[in-house]
C-alpha cells in the first residue's frame, strides 16, 4: 500500500497514540471473583497489550525509515535545513528592524560633547562624561524591515514546495505493515 509522506506522519501520531496505552502487570480481585479466572484473563490482556506495543514499535520504526529515506531522495531534508536557515536569519534581522533609535549627524553628536564638556559638576554624582549614541541610519533600518518581507516571501515558497513534497511523496507499507495498524484499528 502507498501512503503519501503527509499520509505517514500522521500514522506515525496515531501509532504513538496506541503506545502511550498503559499496559498493567497488576490485577485488582474483589473477594467475589475468582482469582484463576481473573489473573488469567488478566494475564492474556497484558501479553497482548505487550505483543501490540512491539508491534506498533516495528511498524512505526519501519515507517520512519522509510520517510527519512524518501525525504533524502526527494530533497526534503534541504529544503527544511534551508528553512530553518531563513527562520534564523528572519529572527535577526526582525531584531534589527525593530530599531526605533537613530543615527544622529556627527555634528550633533560633536555639539552634545562640547555641552557635555562646559557642565560644571552636578551634586555628589558629579557630572555626565559620555553619551550613549546610535550607530544605525534609518536606512540600514529600511533595508533590514525590506529583507525581512524578503525572507517571508522565500519562507513561505519553501513551504509550498515542502508542502508539495509531503502530498505528492510517496513510501510502500508492506502487507504485515499494513495488517499491524489494520489490526489496531489505525488504518
Amino acid at each position: 500500500m502507498k501512503i503519501s509522506l503527509r499520509k505517514a506522519n500522521a500514522l506515525q501520531s496515531l501509532i504513538q497514540e496506541g503506545l502511550g496505552e498503559n499496559v498493567t502487570p497488576l490485577v485488582t480481585i474483589n473477594k467475589f471473583e475468582n482469582p484463576s479466572a481473573v489473573v488469567a484473563s488478566a494475564a492474556k490482556e497484558f501479553l497482548l497489550g505487550v505483543s501490540k506495543k512491539f508491534a506498533l514499535v516495528d511498524v512505526l520504526f519501519s515507517i520512519r525509515k522509510k520517510v527519512g529515506h524518501a525525504n533524502a531522495e526527494v530533497g526534503i531534508d534541504a529544503l527544511l535545513t534551508d528553512l530553518a536557515l531563513l527562520e534564523k536569519q528572519s529572527y535577526i534581522l526582525k531584531g534589527l528592524a525593530s530599531t526605533t533609535t537613530f543615527a544622529a549627524p556627527i555634528e550633533q553628536v560633536q555639539a552634545a560633547l562640547d555641552e557635555l564638556k562646559t557642565q560644571k559638576q552636578d551634586g555628589i554624582y558629579g557630572r555626565r562624561e559620555s553619551i550613549n549614541v546610535s550607530i544605525v541610519s534609518r536606512g540600514l533600518v529600511d533595508q533590514y524591515k525590506s529583507s525581512v518581507n524578503t525572507l517571508r516571501k522565500q519562507k513561505q515558497e519553501l513551504s509550498d514546495k515542502l508542502l508539495h513534497l509531503n502530498v505528492s511523496t510517496e513510501i510502500e507499507l508492506s502487507e504485515e505493515e499494513e495488517a499491524v495498524l489494520k489490526q489496531y484499528e489505525i488504518l
